[in-house]
């Protein structure tokens, strides 16, 4: 038996959902909303005061007044995770995060043959495409088979587009011709940039406290790649303002549709966090109940018809999040290809950093809490390790010139799901050459940049 209360550290639970209204907080979906952290994801929230100015025969400070709450700070590291059948409503770990980090979930994307094709062709025309713009590599279906292409030519915004690299009877599907005029769908889920990004909802379930977080931005993604491990996911950003909810227990008894309840410490919670019964695992059919507002002790629930049942003195009362489903298998590091200008290249090691910075508004007078963001430049840099081959020179010279060259960093199993990383316009650096025992190495830099706007890294699931 425990002897302490205090929490413990690898008991937790984490869920982001895409918020309806920004800054509205949203509870979350079991299904589709839990990410399984791979380390203890961090959110806090504080506030400051100035001290008074007000004189006195005294060398003490005699008050502070507070200030304004800035934004929250959060992180969130996750292994990648991917299930289902790709084109269909099943995402990856994170969905959240990865549409609050690029901006948008392309909706779905239909398109014809601009001509016949034969199950031999490795390139197509297409026209008649909906949604704009295609991602720079993907799966499309025609009839029961689907083909995968590694290369793209489409002008931004156009409704044509060619499709080459093909490989046909993609994912144990088989080749087969077909006519002109036949309906392409993008089978792939493609996160796109945008000039803004959803809030999300953010929640996080310790031992003993559970938070909430209402108008999230994801600010920062980093990536590492290696022959070790899984492939590892690190968002970060900031957020508008926490909730929280603690463990009590029932100070008075309360009956079936009561509206109000009264613990032993209502300092331990806070409106707008959701708590359940745990001793009679009265969670509200899985919805929890909402605090709308603390007097003292005394709770008072925004949930419509009150408790299920009636609850008991001494009942335990704490945060609630209901159960969590996983979500696929975690992809392993050693299932990565890194292609750049479509030629496969052994690496070392991978980094990329992905940094999008929001600027919170809280200075607006008579608000509390930041209300909205705005989005700043974004910026996506990263490197590559490689041991010293001699056709490796030519980066010194690429780094010189600064070449551009496309991109492509490549997660999972070929005869599964993959997910592909794709910058067209990856600027070079020049080498730095260092050594690894006998070997020589050398880290290549790269920043990726953007041709039309909004196009400098798209993220493919394939």
């Amino acid at each position: 038996m425990s002897c302490g209360n205090i929490g413990l550290s690898r008991k937790q639970r984490v869920f982001v959902c895409v918020e309806d209204t920004c800054g509205t907080l949203k509870f979350p979906t079991a299904s589709t909303d839990f990410i399984l952290s791979a380390g203890n994801a961090a959110l806090n929230q504080g506030t400051t005061f100035v001290d008074s100015l007000e004189l006195r025969d005294t060398l003490d400070v005699l008050a502070q007044f507070q200030n304004a709450t800035g934004p929250a700070t959060w992180t969130i590291p996750m292994y990648l995770r991917m299930t289902g059948t790709v084109g269909t409503t099943e995402y990856p770990q994170g969905d959240a995060l990865f549409q609050a980090l690029q901006g948008s979930r392309k909706a779905a994307t239909v398109a014809t043959l601009n001509g016949g094709v034969l199950a031999t062709n490795t390139t197509l025309q297409i026209d008649g495409i909906s949604n704009k713009q295609l991602p720079e590599v993907g799966v499309v279906t025609i009839g029961s088979e689907k083909i995968y292409y590694s290369s793209l030519t489409q002008g931004n915004g156009a409704t044509t587009a060619t499709l080459g690299g093909l490989t046909r009877g993609y994912n144990s599907t088989s080749a087969a011709d077909a006519t002109d005029d036949s309906l392409v769908t993008l089978s792939s889920i493609f996160y796109e940039q945008d000039t803004s990004s959803p809030a999300v909802s953010i929640w996080i379930e310790d031992d003993h406290l559970t938070r909430g977080l209402s108008g999230a931005s994801c600010n920062n993604c980093a990536v590492t790649v290696n022959n070790e491990g899984a492939v590892m996911f690190t968002f970060s950003g900031e957020g508008m303002e926490m909730v929280w909810a603690g463990t009590s227990a029932l100070a008075t008894a309360s009956s079936a549709s009561a509206t109000t309840i009264y613990v032993d410490d209502g300092e331990l919670y806070k409106a707008g966090s959701y708590i359940w019964n745990e001793t009679k695992e009265d969670n509200n059919g899985t919805a929890g109940y909402e605090i709308s507002s603390i007097t003292g002790n005394i709770i008072t629930l925004g949930t419509v018809g009150g408790i299920d049942e009636a609850w008991a003195i001494d009942d335990v009362i704490k945060g609630y999040l209901g159960d969590e489903t996983a979500i696929g298998t975690a992809i392993e590091s050693r299932l990565s290809d890194i292609y750049i200008d479509d030629v496969a290249t052994k690496t070392r090691s991978m980094d990329l950093t992905v940094s999008v910075p929001k600027t919170y508004l809280n200075d607006e007078v008579g608000t509390e809490f930041s209300e909205s963001y705005v989005e700043d430049v974004r910026s996506i840099t990263g490197s590559l390790g490689l041991y010293l081959r001699k056709a490796d020179v030519k980066y010194f010279t690429e780094g010189f010139n600064g070449t551009q060259k496309e991109l492509v960093v490549s997660f999972g199993d070929t005869d599964g799901y993959r997910m592909d990383l794709v910058m067209p316009k990856a600027q070079i650096e020049v080498p730095e050459i260092s050594q690894d025992g006998a070997a020589q190495t050398m880290s290549v830099n790269y920043k990726a940049l953007g041709s039309v706007g909004e196009d400098s890294l798209g993220i493919v699931l394939r």
